[in-house]
């Protein structure tokens, strides 16, 4: 359970890391869990169960989602740049005006772009760089999608055009 005395020694460690501790709630249940408006900047929040948590305004900069259960969490207004979000669940997540992810939408397809020194790409449970999502919808690569249509190709291809122009945007405002 988390308590204010672990997120008042966060903070503290956060100021001076040889006072206070870093938030460490690796593989905890967090479900439903309202952490809005927290700074949780440099945490370890990975492989933790955080499905529907109430994470709106919170500072998760820097901080380790790797493997998180993020599903149906609001998230809108938070900070997750140079975040750790690899292999973690982002669906039905809400992400309006986060800072350092973009996501895209058509039908029930979610395709994700992580922000940092080496944008990448979620789609499904698959990561990739721009170049190798590219390669990966480019048409004649049908046999490694998820729905072999040109209908799908042509969609998926339209939010990782999206995604790609996002970066300019979000490096300049």
């Amino acid at each position: 359970m988390i308590t204010k005395e672990l997120l008042n020694a966060h903070a503290e460690w956060l100021v001076d890391n040889t006072k206070g501790e870093r938030l460490d709630l690796s593989c905890y249940d967090l479900r439903g869990y309202d952490l809005s408006g927290y700074d949780l900047r440099d945490s370890d929040l990975s492989f933790s169960n955080l499905r529907d948590s109430n994470l709106i305004c919170s500072d998760l900069r820097r901080s380790n989602l790797r493997g998180s259960n993020l599903r149906g969490s609001d998230l809108r207004d938070s900070d997750l740049r140079d975040s750790d979000l690899r292999d973690s669940d982002l669906r039905d997540s809400d992400l309006r005006n986060s800072k350092g992810i973009t996501m895209a939408l058509d039908g029930c397809c979610e395709m994700y772009l992580i922000h940092g020194d080496t944008p990448m790409i979620k789609a499904g449970c698959q990561w990739f760089t721009i170049s190798e999502a590219k390669v990966h919808w480019s048409a004649g690569n049908e046999a490694k999608w998820s729905k072999n249509t040109a209908a799908y190709g042509e969609s998926q291809r339209a939010m990782l055009a999206y995604l790609v122009s996002r970066i300019g945007a979000a490096n300049h405002g």
